[in-house]
């Protein structure tokens, strides 16, 4: 009966012992090897390398809700380590990294990433095949100028005639002093827009920057105004300058009516426009001989690029 028992004991402590010599080689491959599933050779500067060819890597899970919940604890308890985090958001149908204060949307192969449904601001050229359908107010590289004074109209004298024809012809740049809105559409190198004061009414084109012009582009010019002659009968033609030239493509003849009326007109016009290039609005009388002035009451001027 002794032997028996101490013939078991023994059995036990080798028992034990595999236990401890087992445990202690699966630390030391934890500690200093790496870990390969679905291969026997694990890449040697990976901690992980999965390999397969007929499955694929499933990350966590979770709804645009659940992502946001959990971006808020992020926040609460920062720890640099969880920068790099990775979910796949299934309402979106898109992977997203954490990056120490925000989710990020991983950019799809070929472009950057636009998200539709949050506020972005996306740089460089972007081609859409398909349709297009905004929700909201679809911004387009534009500028505006508009003019309005209905008790004090903008008086421009008209001291030389125009002839009607080639050029700038003697006609004068509309130029409103005071009560004058405009929205230069003029971007830095980064394609951030520059707020600079109205200084004139025209239009400057700057594509990207000093340092990163872009290619020049087309623009839709459209130009809505309202006006009332100086003399009853007086024929003006109104036009858009580039760079301070009349463009012959864009010149609207008009005979006026009475002196004491205002009537309206609008013009549409297509230019190509380089970086630098700055567009405006101009208004010529044509006559036999004397002088004469344009009252302008309002004028909108926008220009759409395409």
């Amino acid at each position: 009966m002794t032997n028996l028992k101490i013939k078991n004991m023994k059995s036990i402590n080798e028992y034990v012992l595999s236990a401890i010599i087992i445990a202690f080689l699966t630390v030391n491959i934890s500690t200093f090897a790496q870990v390969g599933i679905g291969t026997t050779t694990p890449n040697a500067n990976s901690l992980l390398d999965v390999e397969a060819s007929n499955k694929g890597f499933l990350p966590p899970r979770l709804t645009t809700a659940e992502r946001n919940s959990l971006g808020t604890q992020l926040l609460i308890t920062p720890d640099v380590k969880e920068k790099g985090m990775l979910v796949f958001d299934t309402d979106l149908t898109s992977y997203y990294y954490w990056n120490g204060t925000a989710w990020v949307a991983i950019a799809a192969s070929g472009g950057g990433y636009v998200d539709l449904t949050t506020n972005q601001t996306i740089a460089g050229m972007k081609t859409f095949t398909g349709d297009l359908t905004p929700a909201g107010r679809l911004m387009l590289p534009m500028g505006e100028l508009s003019f309005v004074n209905y008790s004090s109209p903008y008086n421009l004298p008209l001291n030389s005639l125009s002839t009607g024809g080639t050029g700038t012809d003697n006609m004068e740049p509309v130029n409103a002093p005071v009560n004058f809105v405009n929205d230069m559409f003029t971007f830095d190198a980064t394609g951030a827009k520059v707020n600079t004061a109205p200084s004139n009414s025209k239009l400057k084109y700057t594509s990207g920057g000093v340092l990163t012009p872009l290619v020049g582009r087309y623009f839709h010019i459209a130009l809505s105004f309202s006006f009332s002659p100086g003399t009853t009968g007086d024929i003006f033609v109104f036009g858009v300058s580039k760079n301070s030239v009349v463009q012959d493509s864009s010149k609207l003849f008009l005979k006026a009516g009475n002196a004491t009326d205002y009537q309206s007109s609008a013009m549409h016009v297509l230019l190509q426009l380089m970086d630098g290039d700055e567009i405006g609005f101009s208004v010529g009388r044509i006559a036999s001989s004397g002088t004469s002035s344009v009252n302008i009451k309002s004028f909108n001027f926008v220009a759409i690029g395409m």
